[in-house]
């Protein structure tokens, strides 16, 4: 599995956290391009996260993942020829403005080795986590996405993994990832982070908030659970209930902070 990696930014150094920004997921079900809906998405997401931005793409032919991502605003990251890249099946993230310079390493999706991983929360168990996995991994950033990602390789069977993750992970996450020739979303079993699906004749979608649906004309279906992990692979869409949902606990500033205005 080869792995092919751009980025525009700067080598420095960070070490905080970032919990409110903006994921996508989307897998054609005719083998279209996502990446111009990446691209859409991640402008509609834009007001989650304006510190940087990426998305990673899975092209099945050749059996490898491409990311392009960096810091800033995603008119400004992407590039006419990032827009054309051959994949069917995407992942994408908007980072939340924090303070503190990014590293190159601190930019999402977190890519390894066929698995990427786009990550909306915060693991509190963070250190934990990594201490158990720097058995078998070599860590490259701080960011929460990377354990995430080292157990869906480890783990192999997805259902496993996320199970795994659900019971390892001590926080709130919605998380969309390319696992190989899958796309798959899940949230922990509060349901906090919000992670919405939908689905037209040609492509499903996860996504942060439906307004990434919107403006790709796809049609919004509903939510994904707390504690629910959703599969798409060949074109059909499965849902398993990995943990029972709890419940449901929200901040009411986030309806103001990530509020809408028509």
């Amino acid at each position: 599995m080869k792995t092919i990696f751009k980025t525009t930014l700067e080598k420095d150094s960070m070490e905080e956290k970032y919990e409110e920004c903006g994921v996508v997921g989307i897998y054609s079900k005719l083998g279209k391009s996502v990446a111009p809906l990446l691209y859409r998405a991640l402008v509609s997401l834009q007001h989650r996260g304006q510190d940087a931005t990426g998305f990673a793409v899975y092209d099945k032919e050749e059996e490898r993942i491409i990311e392009r991502k960096g810091p800033g605003l995603a008119g400004s990251v992407f590039k006419d020829e990032d827009l054309e890249l051959q994949g069917t099946i995407g992942v994408g993230h908007t980072r939340y403005p924090t303070i503190g310079s990014c590293s190159e390493g601190n930019v999402t999706p977190t890519v390894y080795d066929g698995i990427a991983v786009s990550h909306n929360g915060h693991i509190a168990n963070y250190d934990v986590l990594k201490k158990e996995l720097e058995k078998d991994y070599k860590f490259t950033s701080t960011v929460d996405s990377e354990p995430i990602a080292y157990y869906l390789h480890r783990e192999k069977d997805v259902e496993k993994a996320v199970k795994t993750i659900m019971e390892r992970a001590e926080g709130a996450f919605s998380d969309v990832a390319i696992c190989h020739d899958k796309l798959i979303g899940f949230r922990d079993r509060f349901g906090i982070r919000p992670l919405v699906w939908g689905e037209n004749e040609d492509f499903i979608m996860f996504a942060s908030e439906s307004v990434a649906l919107d403006i790709n004309n796809i049609e919004h279906k509903g939510d994904i659970h707390g504690g629910e992990l959703v599969v798409v692979d060949n074109a059909r869409l499965e849902r398993v209930q990995i943990e029972k949902e709890d419940r449901i606990t929200v901040c009411s500033s986030m309806f103001i902070f990530q509020g809408r205005i028509p």
